[in-house]
């Protein structure tokens, strides 16, 4: 057993020390000390092991200064000799309940000797930190402004110190995305909230800007807006996914991903993707084989269609798209839509829509009154109204137009 303590620098009554003259230590009710320091400058830190301890237990030990005949009042310390911190929680399950409160469940420890108690905490801020005996916290993130990211870290506790800490993987939380679920990353910024997740290797490897280097490319839909793996920045084999918010399927009846990946016909390298999706913030599952970017014939923008059906039903769906790095070339994508039928052509709620720009502004008819909405390229809500026939002036870039059941991008020149 160690002990650290520091020796005083005042007396009671307020006069300073240069040193004292020795310190002793007590064991529990032991009339006699089971050690005694030499003289000991003031403030200086003495360290003490205790080889002695008769067995495993509760101990109070006693630590006394002395300055010529005083004796100073003692301080004292409790401790447990023998006993273990915690271990890490087991079996942690996460469930997101339908009201986008958040469900954190693990197993009771049944190897502590002692009280354990935990401290939770969600995105590097506790929500808990003196719970004893409990095996769930439920805790709600505020997704009144739509789907949030979180992500929870788990640490256990008792009287002997802490426990390894178990992290939750990063969530998603709040109301699913209806069909069509559509991002082009115009204007090199993204419509909904997308996450880096390293498997291995550094986690910040994809991102979004207004074109593509190594190879060089323009955004394939001419929106000034694309997503990259940076496989030339990191270490070969490391490995992250891209990771979406979350969609609902369950009204789908033949649901699909459609997305472009820039190809090339230069050796072939290990830099490659793998479209992935998940249910429930749960585990991913690969949804297609790795595709390797190099050593192509049809080389530049080429569009990929992966079936969705295996989730049909399901209201919380994510997609991935998992890169591991070979060190040659980096990953493009673009032009991301989850829609039902392969075609993408949602059916409207109304008949007879239109909309369309010129003279800068947008056009926006319909055969009855809709709710529609405009953004910006960088996701920002410029109009939303329940209309019939609406011109809506505004810049020249590139808009979202959404309502009728559809999203339709727009170029104002």
């Amino acid at each position: 057993m160690l002990l650290e303590w520091y020796a005083p620098y005042q007396t009671l009554a307020g006069d300073w020390l240069n040193s004292v003259d020795k310190m002793e230590v007590y064991r529990n009710d032991q009339e006699t000390p089971v050690y005694a320091t030499a003289a000991t400058g003031s403030t200086l830190a003495t360290r003490w092991i205790d080889n002695t301890v008769p067995e495993k237990g509760t101990y109070t030990y006693r630590i006394y200064a002395y300055v010529g005949e005083l004796k100073s009042d003692p301080i004292t310390a409790t401790v447990k000799v023998g006993y273990a911190a915690p271990q890490a929680i087991q079996n942690l399950k996460i469930v997101e309940n339908e009201d986008h409160s958040v469900t954190l469940s693990w197993d009771a420890d049944e190897t502590s000797e002692s009280e354990v108690r935990y401290l939770v905490e969600r995105n590097n801020e506790f929500i808990v930190t003196d719970a004893a005996g409990i095996t769930s916290v439920t805790d709600k993130p505020d997704c009144s402004n739509g789907q949030v990211a979180v992500f929870y870290a788990i640490t256990p506790y008792n009287e002997i110190g802490n426990g390894p800490t178990s992290y939750s993987g990063l969530l998603f939380v709040g109301e699913s995305h209806a069909l069509p679920f559509e991002e082009s990353f115009a204007g090199g910024a993204c419509t909904y909230q997308w996450m880096n997740e390293k498997v291995k290797g550094y986690d910040a490897a994809w991102g979004v800007g207004s074109q593509a280097y190594n190879p060089d490319a323009m955004p394939q839909d001419e929106d000034v807006g694309l997503a990259s793996f940076q496989s030339l920045i990191l270490a070969e084999g490391d490995q992250i996914r891209f990771t979406s918010e979350k969609f609902d399927l369950s009204s789908a009846t033949d649901p699909v991903l459609r997305y472009y990946v820039y190809l090339t016909d230069a050796p072939a390298s290990a830099d490659q993707l793998t479209v992935e999706a998940s249910t429930d913030n749960g585990e991913y599952k690969a949804l297609t084989e790795p595709l390797q970017v190099s050593g192509h014939q049809e080389t530049g923008w080429q569009e990929q269609i992966v079936s969705l059906n295996e989730f049909k039903g399901q209201a919380n769906v994510r997609i991935s798209f998992f890169g591991e790095c070979g060190l040659t070339s980096n990953i493009h994508i673009d032009n991301i839509r989850v829609t039902d039928g392969i075609s993408g052509i949602e059916a409207p709620a109304t008949d007879n829509v239109r909309i369309y720009a010129s003279d800068g502004q947008i056009h926006i008819s319909a055969d009855q009154e809709t709710e529609f909405a405009i953004y910006t390229a960088a996701g920002v809500t410029i109009f939303s109204d329940k209309t019939r026939q609406s011109s809506v002036d505004v810049p020249a870039g590139i808009y979202l137009v959404r309502g009728a059941g559809m999203t339709q991008k727009v170029i104002v020149r």
